[in-house]
């Protein structure tokens, strides 16, 4: 019976710390609500062909220059690799990176584990930043 008790209190006193520090959490919004109305991304003027979404951090994956709606990527299939990575087709090839398996070897084709573009790239949204940003892309 003993074997029960600490449990229970051990989950006890985890859930209070949760729920306590639960109170201390605030949105970098501050209180303000997302205002109703808010410009999905979908609504929203692309970048031109052959451009590129200024980056606001150092290491930021390039964003996704171009409407993204309906196209999923399942573990059989990638939409992405249908244009990037082929020269023919003008977009952007991935980085050398993306080539590299988890062992460090370098393969012809995107390793499995960068495979789920979505991951890391994401869509571009005109959206005002939560956080003052004095990042200066080169």
């Amino acid at each position: 019976m003993k074997w029960i008790v600490f449990p229970l209190y051990l989950l006890s006193f985890v859930f209070f710390v949760s729920v306590v520090n639960s109170e201390d959490v605030e949105s970098l919004r501050g209180n303000a609500d997302i205002p109703a109305g808010s410009i999905p991304a979908v609504d929203m003027d692309w970048q031109p062909p052959g451009t590129t979404v200024p980056r606001t951090s150092a290491h930021q994956p390039p964003l996704i220059a171009h409407d993204i709606t309906g196209m999923k990527i399942t573990y059989d299939v990638n939409p992405c690799l249908g244009c990037h990575g082929l020269e023919a087709s003008g977009a952007p090839k991935p980085f050398e990176t993306h080539y590299t398996d988890r062992d460090g070897k370098k393969g012809e084709e995107i390793s499995r584990r960068w495979y789920f573009c979505t991951q890391c790239h994401v869509g571009q949204v005109d959206a005002k930043p939560l956080v003052e940003n004095t990042f200066e892309g080169k």
